[in-house]
């Protein structure tokens, strides 16, 4: 990462391409992925921890892009170091949202939406699921970012897709039953 903050760049001309985009150019982080991406039990206690509940959950502040937990090393606060305005970063903890209970292809309920921002994994996702998430986040982004003054069609985004561990389960556990 440069050393100068976005304050230092604000007469530096707009990136027009890819090769010229700088930190504080980017405006929006987005995340698509299964329960690694929502950071699904991030701060389980032990299984034999008696004293405290076992409650699974998705800890999305902590999730390693758009984690927005305050002091956390996440792809989201550090670009927060050179663009003080991004936006998309998840900011909660919600219960798991799973790809196979969500209701007709409904991503979630908007309750939710405040919490998770634009990382839209969904717990035990696979590649099939991604079409609902990739839906999710032009809702959102045509909705809800740009009715609060975001120019979907200018800004510069960065999205991660990490997805597969609900895959190579499957491919186990099909060769196990042989």
């Amino acid at each position: 990462f440069p050393t100068r903050r976005s304050s230092d760049l604000k007469d530096a001309p707009a990136p027009t391409n890819v090769n010229e985009l700088h930190p504080h150019d980017v405006e929006v982080v987005m995340s698509l992925g299964d329960s690694i991406t929502a950071a699904f039990a991030a701060t389980a206690g032990h299984v034999l921890d008696f004293d405290t509940p076992l409650i699974p959950r998705e800890d999305r502040y902590l999730s390693y892009m758009a984690g927005a937990g305050s002091m956390q090393y996440t792809v989201n606060n550090l670009l927060k170091l050179y663009q003080y305005n991004i936006t998309g970063g998840s900011s909660g903890q919600v219960l798991p949202i799973d790809a196979l209970s969500a209701p007709d292809g409904g991503h979630l309920e908007p309750k939710f939406k405040q919490f998770i921002g634009l990382n839209a994994a969904l717990s035990g996702a696979k590649v099939q699921d991604l079409a609902q998430e990739v839906d999710y986040i032009v809702e959102e982004l045509n909705g809800h970012y740009k009715d609060n003054g975001l120019d979907v069609e200018n800004s510069w985004k960065v999205a991660s897709i990490l997805i597969g561990a609900n895959r190579s389960e499957e491919r186990r556990v099909g060769k196990e039953c042989r």
